[in-house]
C-alpha cells in the first residue's frame, strides 16, 4: 500500500497534468443535479446546475456571483472551458436536500465577501467659482451721554474678488472718536491677501497679510509674506481625529445598530461577511459601544466594546502643517504697516498611530530663533496626555543674549459621568517668541485645570475651574488666580436653573456669585431673570436663526449701590431695548439703553454689494459662500438647499441664497409643480460643494413650450382617415389621434424649432410634414393651422 502511494506521489509531480486530467474526468462524468441555491439558511433566489462527486460538490463560479461568497477562497477547477468551485471542503458544508430540491451551503462569516461601513468624511469634489466680487461693509455708531456726550463712528469695508479656485481680499477700517469735544480720525488698512485652495489636498497657499498657528510653545502673530499648510480642521465633517474601528460579522443579510454610552449613533444593512464600522465622530472621550447585528431571521447578537475617541489625536498617517515666511507686523488695527522683523517658520504633526501624534514647531529670525515638540498621547484608564518642549536663543542685537526654555504637560479625560483635565506651562525668564514686543515678558507659570460632573443629583451638571497665572520675580505683572463653581440643571420642560461663584485673588471684590432662570416659551422666545451682586436683570428675548424677520430684547435692572447720595451708595434703575431687523438687504441692529447715571445709543448695519452673472445685487453680508438662483421669468417658486425651503424667487424669476455652507454638498432645487403648465425644464436640482466665501450662480433654463393645433389634409386634398396616429420628432412613444377634419391638438411644443411631424395613416402608410412654430401669443389662441402631409417626406 505504501508502495502505491508513493508511486502515485512521483507521478503528481512528475505529470501533475495527469493528475488534473484524471480528475477533469471524474468531475466530467458526474452526475448533475439542478436544484434552488440556499446560503446560510437564505434563499438565493436562484437555481444551480451543480456535479457531485465522492467529496465534493462543483458549482459554475459565475453561478455563485451575489450570493456574497467570497468564491477566491474557494477550491477551483476548470472543466470543459468552465471555472467550478467546490462548495464542499474544508470551513464549508453543503448539503443536498431531496425533498426540498436544495443545495444548501453553509459556511462561516470568514467565507463571506469582507464588506465595509463607513461613518467617514465623504470627499466632495469642491466647485470651483465663476469669476464675481463682493464689497462687504459694515458701520458701527455709539454714543455715549453723561456730563458730556462722547460717540465712535467705525467702518469697516472688505473687498473680495474671486475666480475658481483663488480669492484675494482686502479690508479697511476707518474710526472717527469724540471724547470730550476732542475728535480723532484714522483709517487703517487691515489686511490684503490672495488664498488660492488645493481642495484635492486639503490645503491653502496664500500670499500677503496671514497669521502663523498657536501651539505650545509658540503663539500666533501676523505676518505679510506666504504661507502654506492644511485646512482640512475648517472643513465639516471632516473626522481628522482618531476614530475606532468597529468590526463585526454577519452570516446573512443584517441590521446593525451601534450604541455609543446608550445613544444610538449609527445604523445601516450589511451583506453578509465580516464588516468594519468606522463610528465615534461624535465621542470625544471614553465611552462604551453597544453593537447589535440583528439578521432577517430574527436572530440577535449583542457585543459590548470600550472605545476612545479624542479629537486631539490625528487619524493614523494623517499630516497637519503649516510653513511660512516674511515680515512680522505689529500694531495690526493701529497701523498699515508696521512690517519689522524677517523670519521663516515650520510647524508639522502627524498622527503616528491611533493613540500618538507627534508634532514640532521651528521658527528663525535674525534676533530669535526657537525650536519644539509636541507630543499628545493616549493611555488607557488615564486619558490623554499633552507633552511639550521648547528652546529659544535671542541675539544680543535683540537685548536678550540668552538661552531659554518652556516646558508643558496636560492631561483630560473625557467620560459619560464626568470630565476632568488640567494643564500647565512653565517659562524660563529668558525664553522668547517672536512676534513679542521687545520687553514683554513671559509668566512664570500659567495653570488651568478643570473637573465636571454630569447629572449629579439635584445640583444638575456642575463644574469647578481652577486659573493661575505665576509672574517671574522682579515682574510688572501681578500674581492672578480664579476659583470657580459653575452648575446648572432643568426644574422642568421648560424652566432651566442656573448658577455660579467666583472667588477672585488680588480684587477689591474678591467673591462673585450669580443665580439665572431661563424660561423657554418656544424655539423663539425666552424670558431671563438674572441676579448677581452688582445687578438683577430681567429680558424677554425674541430670536430665530431665519434670514428674514425681527429679532428683539428688551429688558429691566436693579443697579445695587451705584448712585451715591449722601456719601452712601444706594440702588439705581436702567432699562435696555434691542432689536435687529434681518433683511436680504443685510441687518441692522439697534441698542438703547438708559439709567440715572448714563444713556447709551448704539447701531450697527452690516451688508454686501455682490457682483455674479453680470449682475450687482445688494445682499447680506458675505461671511459664507452664497448662490444666485436663476428660473427665468418664473416669480413666486418655491426653492430650496437640502430639501428645507429657504426662499421664493422674486419678479424676475432670482434668488440670492445666503450662508452656505463651505466643502459640504449643497443640493438647491425649486417645485416645479409651481412653473405654468406650459413650461419645461430639464433639471429641477443642481449640486455644488462651495468654497469659503466665493458665490456661485445656478441656471434653470424654462423652456417656455405652447398648443398648436394643426388641420391636417393628405397630398389629394383630402382628410386624413380618423384615428391617424400624429408623432413629433420620431417620438413613438406619445402619439395624438387625429379627430374628425383632420383636427389635432398638441400640447408642449417648442417654438422657434423646426419639428418633424410623421401621421400613421394605417397598417402599411405614413406621410409625414414640418413646421416651424413661434412664440405664442394671445393672437394664436384658437388658430388651426393647414399643414399638407405628404408621402415620404421628411423621413
Amino acid at each position: 500500500m505504501k508502495k502505491k502511494l508513493l508511486a502515485l506521489l512521483i507521478i503528481s509531480q512528475i505529470y501533475p497534468s495527469t493528475v488534473s486530467f484524471a480528475a477533469d474526468v471524474a468531475i466530467s462524468h458526474s452526475e448533475e443535479y439542478l436544484m434552488q441555491l440556499w446560503v446560510n439558511g437564505v434563499d438565493q433566489q436562484r437555481d444551480v446546475i451543480f456535479k457531485k462527486t465522492e467529496h465534493s460538490i462543483w458549482v459554475a463560479c459565475v453561478d455563485l456571483d451575489g450570493t456574497f461568497i467570497d468564491i477566491a477562497q474557494l477550491k477551483q477547477q476548470t472543466i470543459q472551458n468552465t471555472l467550478y468551485c467546490d462548495v464542499n471542503h474544508a470551513g464549508l458544508t453543503s448539503q443536498i436536500d431531496d425533498s426540498s430540491q436544495t443545495l444548501q451551503i453553509n459556511l462561516p462569516a470568514s467565507g463571506l465577501s469582507s464588506n465595509q461601513v463607513l461613518n467617514k468624511y465623504q470627499g466632495y469634489i469642491t466647485t470651483p467659482a465663476p469669476f464675481g466680487a463682493y464689497l462687504d461693509y459694515e458701520a458701527y455708531y455709539a454714543k455715549h451721554a453723561r456730563q458730556a456726550d462722547n460717540s465712535m463712528l467705525n467702518i469697516r469695508n472688505e473687498l473680495g474678488v474671486f475666480w475658481k479656485n483663488a480669492l484675494f481680499t482686502h479690508a479697511m477700517l476707518t474710526k472717527r472718536e469724540e471724547f470730550n469735544q476732542q475728535e480723532n480720525r484714522d483709517t487703517t488698512r487691515l489686511f490684503s491677501n490672495l488664498s488660492i485652495e488645493y481642495p484635492q489636498h486639503m490645503s491653502t497657499l496664500q500670499f500677503g497679510d496671514i497669521t502663523t498657528a498657536s501651539t505650545a510653545n509658540t503663539r500666533g502673530f501676523y505676518f505679510a509674506g506666504v504661507q502654506y499648510g492644511t485646512n482640512f480642521i475648517s472643513r465639516p465633517g471632516f473626522v481628522y481625529w482618531n476614530v475606532p474601528q468597529i468590526q463585526g460579522s454577519a452570516l446573512t443579510p443584517s441590521t446593525v445598530d451601534l450604541y455609543i454610552n446608550g445613544v444610538r449613533s449609527y445604523n445601516s444593512r450589511v451583506n453578509p461577511g465580516e464588516f468594519n464600522i468606522e463610528s465615534g465622530a461624535f465621542l470625544n472621550g471614553d465611552g462604551t459601544a453597544q453593537l447589535v447585528v440583528e439578521d432577517i431571521l430574527g436572530n440577535r447578537q449583542v457585543q459590548n466594546i470600550e472605545l476612545f475617541v479624542s479629537d486631539r489625536l490625528l487619524r493614523p498617517n494623517l499630516a497637519d502643517y503649516q510653513f511660512s515666511a516674511g515680515k512680522i507686523r505689529y500694531n495690526y488695527d493701529q497701523d498699515s504697516d508696521d512690517y519689522r522683523e524677517s523670519f521663516a517658520s515650520a510647524y508639522y504633526r502627524k498622527g503616528m498611530t491611533s493613540k500618538w501624534s507627534l508634532g514640532g514647531t521651528i521658527q528663525y529670525s535674525d534676533d530669535i530663533q526657537n525650536a519644539g515638540l509636541l507630543s499628545t498621547h493616549y493611555i488607557r484608564h488615564f486619558g490623554v496626555l499633552d507633552l511639550g518642549a521648547g528652546w529659544s536663543h535671542a541675539d544680543a542685537s535683540s537685548g536678550y543674549s540668552r538661552d531659554g526654555h518652556t516646558l508643558s504637560i496636560g492631561f483630560e479625560k473625557n467620560t459619560a459621568r464626568y470630565n476632568i483635565g488640567a494643564n500647565t506651562q512653565f517659562y524660563s525668564q529668558d525664553y522668547q517668541m517672536l512676534g513679542m514686543e521687545q520687553g514683554a515678558e513671559v509668566s512664570e507659570r500659567e495653570s488651568l485645570a478643570y473637573i465636571g460632573f454630569n447629572q449629579v443629583p439635584f445640583f444638575g451638571n456642575i463644574s469647578l475651574n481652577y486659573i493661575e497665572r505665576i509672574p517671574h520675580k522682579n515682574s510688572n505683572t501681578e500674581e492672578s488666580q480664579i476659583f470657580a463653581i459653575r452648575g446648572g440643571r432643568a426644574l422642568s420642560r421648560n424652566l432651566y436653573f442656573n448658577y455660579g461663584v467666583q472667588h477672585e485673588r488680588h480684587t477689591e471684590d474678591d467673591v462673585s456669585f450669580d443665580l439665572a432662570l431661563t424660561y423657554q416659551f418656544d424655539e423663539k422666545r425666552s424670558a431671563y431673570l438674572n441676579h448677581d451682586q452688582d445687578a438683577t436683570t430681567l429680558n424677554f428675548t425674541k430670536a430665530d436663526a431665519e434670514h428674514v424677520g425681527i429679532d428683539y430684547d428688551i429688558g429691566v435692572a436693579k443697579l445695587h449701590g451705584t448712585t451715591a447720595s449722601q456719601g452712601n451708595a444706594s440702588d439705581d434703575y436702567a432699562a435696555n431695548a434691542q432689536t435687529r431687523l434681518k433683511s436680504n438687504l443685510g441687518d441692522l441692529t439697534l441698542k438703547y439703553y438708559q439709567s440715572e447715571q448714563r444713556r447709551n445709543y448704539q447701531a450697527n448695519f452690516k451688508g454686501a454689494l455682490t457682483w455674479l452673472g453680470g449682475a450687482f445685487n445688494f445682499t447680506k453680508a458675505v461671511d459664507y459662500p452664497f448662490s444666485l438662483i436663476r428660473i427665468e421669468d418664473s416669480p413666486n417658486i418655491d426653492v430650496f438647499r437640502n430639501n428645507t425651503f429657504i426662499g421664493k424667487t422674486n419678479k424676475n424669476g432670482t434668488l440670492f441664497v445666503h450662508r452656505l455652507i463651505p466643502y459640504t454638498q449643497q443640493v438647491l432645487s425649486f417645485n416645479p409643480n409651481q412653473l405654468e403648465i406650459e413650461d419645461q425644464v430639464s433639471t429641477t436640482k443642481q449640486t455644488l460643494v462651495p468654497l469659503p466665501s466665493r458665490g456661485y450662480v445656478l441656471d434653470f433654463p424654462v423652456v417656455k413650450t405652447r398648443e398648436i393645433t394643426f388641420r391636417i389634409v393628405a397630398e389629394d386634398g383630402k382628410e386624413i382617415p380618423v384615428g391617424s396616429l400624429l408623432s413629433v420628432d420620431q417620438n413613438g412613444l406619445d402619439l395624438s389621434p387625429v379627430g374628425k377634419a383632420g383636427l389635432v391638438t398638441l400640447y408642449g411644443i417648442i417654438p422657434n424649432i423646426n419639428h418633424a411631424f410623421s401621421v400613421q395613416t394605417g397598417v402599411d402608410s405614413q406621410c409625414h410634414f414640418q413646421h416651424q412654430t413661434a412664440q405664442s401669443t394671445s393672437l394664436d389662441i384658437g388658430q388651426v393651422i393647414e399643414v399638407t402631409c405628404l408621402t415620404g417626406a421628411g423621413k
